[in-house]
């Protein structure tokens, strides 16, 4: 059941990795989040107003990022952090990344989804809008490539040589959750959608919703074996880490009283304040998630082992990671 900025980055000294196992991975997979050696935290994000703003915060203070006017996700590799995102060019959109504050528009596509950097190699997810139709796709290095069959991304994940995607297709009135490994297709059995995926000693770990009428059963997939998550009322998920135990992050849907939750190892608790989840990293025996709040304007906030924590200026956070001290959540606007 996972989290820009350059102006900022020098306070904090980066770590390298090279081709990385899972649990490496882990350690160093920054999907909607960053990743920085340090004690401060580094918020990429969007800035509402007149003009909507894609950029983060540090120690509070919103920096922004320059071309694009969102966020999505981010990875630090070694000395190097990358931002994706997307912006508008004649009244089109289109997908981005920062590296180091540098923006990098990427060829083809609508929408960035997801990035993962291992062994020197940036992988994005993502997909593109072609003639009414939906394509789900990823860049390597920059270099556009299609997926077969699929429509839609939702997170991306590497494992050594592996690459894994996690996303969906709408066939009619059904929605069909999947899954790549390597460009091969992947479908997953009953009527769901996929929210993010993670692959933890060899095992692949998607999560996702089943949907039935108007009711949404809160799931994953574990090496494509179906689980019902269990909770009080109609719950969804929204992403997933592992580290040791499975943590899956979502929220209590009751119309207009919805309410942050997660499950480890399938338990299922709320938290308190918050009404989603958006993002969660686990370190030692600290449980980091992030999520929004209600207020006069929507708050970004996070948790710390259940406890609190508002966010200001922003508009949404989609992921927390925690690497030696660092705390560090991802936000963008929801449309």
């Amino acid at each position: 059941m996972k989290q820009f900025i350059l102006i900022g980055f020098f306070l904090a000294v980066l770590t390298g990795c090279a081709s990385m196992s899972s649990e490496e991975a882990q350690e160093a997979r920054v999907s909607n989040a960053v990743r920085l050696k340090g004690a401060s935290y580094v918020i990429p994000g969007v800035k509402d107003g007149f003009f909507r703003q894609a950029g983060y915060w540090i120690e509070g203070t919103f920096v922004v990022l320059p071309g694009g006017d969102e966020t999505t996700g981010s990875f630090v590799h070694g000395k190097d952090v990358y931002v994706i995102g997307s912006g508008n060019k004649f009244f089109s959109r289109v997908p981005c990344y920062w590296r180091n504050g540098a923006y990098h528009e990427l060829p083809e596509g609508s929408d960035a989804t997801d990035i993962h950097v291992s062994g020197g190699n940036v992988y994005i997810s993502g997909r593109t809008v072609k003639f009414f139709a939906t394509a789900a796709c990823y860049w390597k290095n920059g270099v556009y490539n299609e997926l077969p069959v699929g429509g839609h991304t939702t997170g991306i994940f590497v494992d050594g040589e592996d690459v894994y995607i996690s996303g969906y297709k709408i066939v009619g009135f059904k929605t069909v959750a999947c899954y790549w490994k390597n460009g091969l297709y992947f479908e997953l059995p009953d009527n769901c959608r996929t929210t993010g995926i993670f692959v933890w000693e060899g095992d692949v770990y998607i999560t996702g919703n089943k949907f039935e009428g108007f009711n949404a059963t809160p799931c994953y997939w574990k090496n494509g074996l179906f689980h019902a998550l269990k909770g009080e009322g109609r719950n969804r998920t929204t992403g997933i880490f592992i580290h040791n135990d499975v943590y899956i992050i979502g929220f209590h849907d009751e119309l207009m009283l919805n309410k942050a939750c997660y499950w480890k190892n399938g338990e299922y608790r709320l938290l308190p304040e918050g009404y989603q989840t958006s993002g969660i990293y686990v370190k030692d025996d600290d449980v980091f998630i992030s999520g929004n709040a209600p207020g006069l304007v929507n708050i970004p906030c996070y948790w710390r082992n259940g406890q609190y924590f508002p966010l200001s200026d922003g508009s949404r956070t989609t992921n927390f990671f925690i690497i030696e001290g660092l705390r560090a959540a991802a936000a963008k606007h929801t449309k």
